[in-house]
């Protein structure tokens, strides 16, 4: 390193320490913001806070869970599947909201319990094959919908009388 180089480091080190505060040793009081600092009332609003974040996080991470189920039938006199099972997600947010999910192809079911949310998607799944097969003798399906059908068409058909 040149002489330059060592003295300009040399003088950039001496410029930050002597503009670093004085260290405090710690005094053992917590500081909790928006508290009057007062010892043992100040602790205890500390752990009264911390309980309180405990309980909510506690309360979210039983409200969230996730389940994959196999449905096996659509439940439709007209229409089936086509190699059951047919493989679903379901979640479930809160104590009494479950949503079962076709994530591929943007199709849910919503209801109080598990068994209301298949029903719905299953309902979902027959209604949405059989508007967009219609339309599609109609018009030209957009992106999504596009691909909505084609994934239908892969795993619905027509129940045979």
């Amino acid at each position: 390193m040149s002489a330059i180089a060592s003295n300009m480091f040399g003088f950039l080190h001496q410029e930050q320490i002597s503009h670093q505060r004085p260290r405090q040793e710690p005094t053992g009081a917590i500081q909790v913001p928006g508290v009057q600092q007062s010892g043992l009332s100040a602790d205890y609003e500390l752990m009264r806070r911390i309980a309180a974040i405990e309980s909510e996080l506690k309360k979210l991470v039983g409200s969230l869970n996730v389940f994959i189920l196999p449905i096996n039938s659509l439940n439709s006199k007209k229409w089936k599947l086509r190699k059951p099972p047919l493989t679903v997600i379901v979640e479930r947010r809160g104590e009494e909201e479950f949503i079962a999910c076709l994530y591929d192809i943007n199709l849910y079911g919503y209801g109080d319990s598990i068994p209301d949310a298949l029903d719905e998607l299953r309902y979902a799944i027959v209604s949405q094959y059989e508007f967009l097969s219609e339309k599609k003798k109609e018009i030209e399906l957009g992106e999504l919908p596009e691909r909505q059908l084609g994934f239908l068409d892969e795993i619905v058909e027509q129940v045979s009388a």
